[in-house]
């Protein structure tokens, strides 16, 4: 049917992976018209065996090795076939999935659906035709292009086949591995038929998402309110892939930014590497567990077929010892004429003549009148003779049929064990980027898939986003802009660019353009060494507001001076048990004398040690802010701070109980004092099904503890404490769930020289039914009385019952009444109640909620009613979009 001779292949170095491509790869060659057509038209071959003979060759041209193999195509279409699955799309286009068994007369009828509908699909192709077979107690369709068979497809009635087709895309989807076959006959390996599962994949974009539109009205605000209650909302997420690539974009927008100066709408762009890493992760998983399962199963075929394979060629001894008794032929004589007795003896009996007419001795012409007497005995057995001759051939042929296969099938597995080995030195590294897994995965993916720029993404967001790269440059403050890494091997690398806003003590939104560099080097394992810059100034609209002159006591020309940081972050594990972050950055204004020291430095470290074979973990941490370092963007400025801390944490009586501790020594230093403060935190939890879980935590918190910060700093100087003690009880008894929950809370603020107490005492129980789930909750919450000085005590009590129930499949309803007083009455009466409804045939839900409040804010003000409603829609979305195939294309 044809040969071949390809271009060669220059090898590097180590593990080496090339695909032979027809279409540009051929230097010489001849094969039958129309077989070249199937292998550029359909990109398959057709059902047969084919042969391929590799030779290693020297720059001088001389050979220093030569193997081939045999690779067989079944004539039943293999799950990576492309045919296939352009064929399973059409099949299924339009087709509900069966419910129900069918009679034999019915299912007939959809045998021949189903190929009518195979034939239409392979009709605009010229040359390809279909006819339906029956072998057994199956039906297949075999697809021909011209004259060549190219596979056969099971058929059955539309609806099993809609069925089967979405459940082998869904093992597909879940399990890479699920279409490798691992049989002796037509395995062709495990990385060639992981790659090709792979181009599959690769012509498929899969996409899903939701769109929700829900608008707000109301006839009055909320007490204590500024929000707008009248408004609208729309807020929507698409995944989809791009090239191969997972991205997402989300968005959200309210019309209450209408009268915001800080909006809160906004929309983002996200490649999700961390999607992409877990699929190409689950591909590797699925390559490493399906090998693992093919060198077992190799290790007992080769003792089965092996032996099989050694018996055949037993036999083929013995009965050729016994032929050769027999007919007193030479085994090598009758090999040269296959077996043919008269041919053999013809040969023998010449040779025995030429002797004798040369003069042989007495033993030679004793051996030729022998023969004679032999050939007469034998050719009256002719027929049986050379049947069992032929069975000695069938031996044979089996017995080295066999050995081929088991040989075949030991050289793919020693390739995909080499893949392996090389997959290996990309993974030891501790956070592998998707560059890392690509490389590991070369062999595996489709070609080309190794060589994309955006293997080498390691992140990329733009729009509305807020990035952590450290605690002295980005950490964490909103920033409308763009933020890309790219990961060039030795170092990965990254930039963000874009505008930083916040809301300022005045109301104000400051704008802040923003800049940032990094660097990352991690080759040492367990070690990342991270260089930052970080450029930030005023944006020219914050510059030109009236309200920014004077403010804060800064001089305009200073101010507007860029700030430039650079930074150097450290993390590394020295060890099992010992791990160890710092950060060192200086803030430098732009045309200003350049000044290094501690004053306009920030530094932290953190050492975290894990005491072996215990629970106990032990972290120390200290931290300078210098009274010149200057980084606005921040969203907590700390200069002229100094902090030192310590903390443990471990579990007693076998996990039950678990223990953490912190203690912190602060220092703020400012230009005429330095204020100490000393603060400890305690969190203690239980653990436990029998008994109820508890919790206990006390956490102070402060800013600066001095009230001259006030004049430094923009931010006001609060200290305060946080008690909390929470409890809950889980029963579960025949699907039914009891849950009983309870909190109380005190916090404690001290700001300049007001001072504010609230505590909150709340009691809640949970029902939950398979359809019915239940909650209340009974609370008492004290709070000053004035809350412009602080002085004073009020008391409110509340509670609340709510109920969920579904109707059906599509409705679902919720009723939630509540109630607050105090001494002087009632101060909140509410009730809400809403309920939703599901399309049954589409991913559509409405919903419709409503909400009645009448409220008293004190005794003497008259009651006010507030009625707000809310109706909204939801709308899911999932799908494939798949490359058009040759045979949906024509």
């Amino acid at each position: 049917m044809y040969s071949y001779r390809f271009s060669d292949v220059k090898l590097r170095k180590g593990a080496h992976f090339a695909d032979l491509r027809y279409r540009d790869g051929v230097e010489e060659g001849r094969s039958n018209a129309s077989f070249s057509e199937v292998i550029r038209q359909l990109r398959t071959v057709p059902a047969g065996a084919y042969y391929t003979e590799v030779k290693l060759l020297g720059s001088d041209g001389s050979v220093y090795y030569s193997t081939g193999s045999t690779e067989y195509i079944d004539t039943l279409l293999p799950e990576r076939s492309g045919l296939k699955a352009s064929l399973e799309h059409q099949l299924s286009r339009g087709v509900q999935a069966a419910t129900a068994k069918t009679s034999r007369k019915a299912n007939s009828r959809q045998i021949e659906a189903s190929q009518r509908k195979v034939n239409r699909s392979l009709r605009p192709v010229k040359g390809m035709e279909s006819r339906t077979v029956h072998e057994g107690d199956k039906d297949y369709t075999q697809i021909y292009y011209k004259e060549f068979l190219i596979g056969k497809y099971e058929l059955s009635s539309l609806g099993d086949l809609k069925e089967k087709i979405s459940n082998g895309r869904r093992q597909l989807e879940h399990v890479p591995g699920a279409g490798v076959a691992t049989d002796l006959n037509n395995f062709s390996g495990v990385s060639a038929q992981m790659r090709e599962l792979g181009k599959g994949v690769k012509n498929e974009s899969r996409y899903k998402g939701y769109i929700d539109v829900s608008t707000n009205r109301a006839n009055a605000q909320d007490p204590q309110s500024v929000i707008d209650q009248n408004y609208s909302e729309v807020q929507g997420s698409l995944d989809v892939e791009l090239m191969g690539v997972p991205f997402n974009v989300e968005g959200f927008y309210t019309s209450q930014d209408a009268n915001r100066k800080a909006k809160a709408s906004y929309l983002r762009f996200h490649y999700d590497v961390q999607t992409a890493k877990e699929k190409l992760q689950q591909r590797l998983n699925a390559y490493q567990s399906k090998l693992k399962e093919t060198m077992g199963k190799g290790a007992g075929m080769e003792s089965v077929y092996g032996s099989y394979a050694n018996s055949l060629r037993g036999q083929k001894t013995q009965l050729l010892h016994r032929l050769v008794a027999e007919s007193g032929i030479d085994s090598g004589t009758l090999s040269r004429h296959n077996g043919d007795l008269e041919k053999a003896y013809a040969e023998l009996e010449q040779k025995g003549k030429d002797s004798l007419g040369n003069g042989a001795d007495s033993s030679t012409k004793l051996r030729y009148q022998r023969l004679q007497e032999r050939k007469e005995k034998t050719l009256a057995r002719k027929a049986d003779f050379e049947k069992r001759y032929r069975s000695l051939e069938d031996n044979v042929r089996k017995a080295e049929h066999y050995e081929r296969l088991l040989e075949n099938y030991r050289n793919k597995t020693m390739i995909d064990s080499a893949i392996m080995a090389e997959r290996s030195k990309y993974l030891g590294k501790g956070d592998p980027s998707y560059k890392d897994l690509s490389k590991s995965a070369v062999g595996i993916l489709p070609e080309g898939n190794t060589k994309k720029f955006l293997t080498g993404l390691t992140h990329f967001d733009a729009g509305i986003i807020n990035k952590y790269e450290s605690a002295y440059t980005m950490s964490g403050q909103n920033l409308k802009g763009f933020s890309v890494g790219y990961d060039a091997g030795a170092v990965r690398t990254g930039l963000t660019l874009g505008s930083t806003e916040y809301v300022s003590r005045d109301g104000n939104v400051d704008h802040y353009s923003t800049m940032l560099l990094r660097v990352d080097n991690h080759t040492a394992q367990n070690h990342k060494f991270s260089l930052l810059y970080n450029l930030t100034m005023p944006a020219k609209t914050m510059m030109s507001d009236n309200q920014f002159i004077g403010k804060n006591g800064a001089t305009y020309p200073s101010f507007r001076s860029p700030t430039q940081i650079p930074s150097f972050v450290y993390d590394g594990k020295l060890g099992k048990y010992l791990t160890l972050h710092t950060e060192a950055a200086t803030s430098i204004k732009y045309r200003q004398q350049q000044v290094f020291d501690m004053e306009h430095s920030a530094i932290n470290g953190q050492a975290d040690f894990q005491v072996p074979k215990t629970s106990i973990l032990l972290k120390a941490g200290w931290e300078h802010l210098g009274r010149s370092f200057e980084n606005n963007t921040l969203p907590y400025i700390r200069s002229g701070t100094e902090r030192y801390t310590l903390g443990t944490s471990f579990d007693l009586f076998k996990g039950f109980l678990s223990t953490k501790l912190d203690y912190n020594f602060l220092v703020q230093q400012n230009l005429s004092s330095n204020a100490y403060s000393r603060k400890w935190g305690i969190d203690l939890k239980t653990h436990s099904r029998r008994y109820p879980s508890v919790g206990i935590s006390y956490k102070p918190f402060s800013t600066f503890r001095s009230a001259s910060d006030t004049l430094s700093v923009p931010q006001r100087p609060v200290q305060g404490e946080v008690w909390t003690v929470r409890s809950s009880y889980q029963i579960k008894r025949h699907k039914i769930v009891h849950r009983f929950t309870a909190l109380w809370n005190r916090n404690k603020s001290t700001a300049d020289t007001l001072q504010y107490v609230s505590a909150t005492l709340q009691l809640g129980y949970v029902l939950s039914l398979p359809k019915f789930t239940m909650n209340a909750s009974l609370g008492r919450i004290d709070q000053p009385a004035n809350y412009a000085s602080g002085d004073g005590v009020m008391s409110s009590y509340t509670a609340m019952l709510g109920v969920q129930q579904p109707i059906g499949k599509q409705w679902n309803v919720n009723l939630g009444p509540s109630i607050a007083w105090t001494d002087w009455g009632v101060q909140r009466l509410a009730t809400t109640a809403g309920v939703s409804w599901a399309m049954q045939a589409k991913p559509l839900t409405v919903r419709l909620q409503m909400r009645y409040s009448r409220y008293r804010m004190n005794a003497t003000e008259a009651s006010q009613e507030l009625y707000v409603g809310q109706l909204g829609i939801n709308y899911r979305f999932n799908g494939v979009y798949r490359k058009k195939s040759m045979i949906e294309s024509q």
